[in-house]
């Protein structure tokens, strides 16, 4: 009688060990979903969108044109002139604020015709459209695809004449015959009596005229 009472103990307590067991299992695997749905919930939250940020970092294009720049890059210009006279060679560009706003005059040939174009260079609008005979067989015509920015142009003729960057005035785009028909830019600033002749490829400062 006294075994069958130890035996009915014994078995009770493996009872309870498993029992034990179990809700040791059971629990650990909880503790582990809730930990594994915190660390998706953590990750989800880092890869949304809404919580991130960026810093917008301006170009030369994007800066105001008082410092010699404009909204419309020079390509742009280009090519709004280009889908106005498809055919067109172009053969300079002008860049200035004679008439208020900074503008870009673009100047085309076509055969026997000159054609102009005034942009204006914050918003695109074509302010001018002209043209008139060309009789200048010996005109030389621009290509744009070794050619220094403006902004780069403008820093240098600046350096040149060792001026702020505020005084800029204007830029003149073209073939200059006394350089070998080289393209060049002519760089004016207020304030001084000088013209800064860049070579358009290779930023070489050509001359300073004034």
């Amino acid at each position: 009688m006294m075994q069958n009472w130890k035996y009915i103990a014994l078995s009770g307590l493996a009872v309870l060990t498993l029992a034990g067991c179990g809700d040791n299992a059971n629990t650990t695997d909880e503790i582990s979903i809730t930990s594994s749905s915190m660390a998706q919930e953590a990750s989800t939250e880092t890869m949304d969108p809404a919580n991130t940020s960026s810093t917008a970092v301006a170009t030369d294009d994007a800066l105001p044109a008082e410092t010699g720049y404009s909204s419309v890059s020079l390509d742009r210009a280009v090519a709004i002139f280009m889908e106005k006279y498809p055919d067109a060679q172009i053969k300079e560009v002008d860049f200035d604020k004679d008439f208020g706003d900074y503008t870009y005059e673009i100047k085309g040939v076509v055969g026997q015709t000159e054609y102009e174009l005034r942009v204006d260079a914050e918003t695109e609008e074509i302010l001018k459209e002209d043209s008139e005979n060309n009789d200048h067989d010996d005109d030389g015509y621009l290509s744009f695809g070794n050619l220094i920015t403006p902004a780069e142009a403008i820093r240098i003729a600046q350096e040149r004449i060792n001026t702020d960057a505020s005084a800029f005035e204007g830029w003149k785009l073209d073939n200059n015959d006394d350089h070998g028909n080289a393209p060049v830019y002519e760089v004016e600033f207020q304030g001084h009596d000088a013209e800064v002749k860049i070579h358009a490829e290779t930023g070489e400062v050509l001359g300073v005229d004034g």
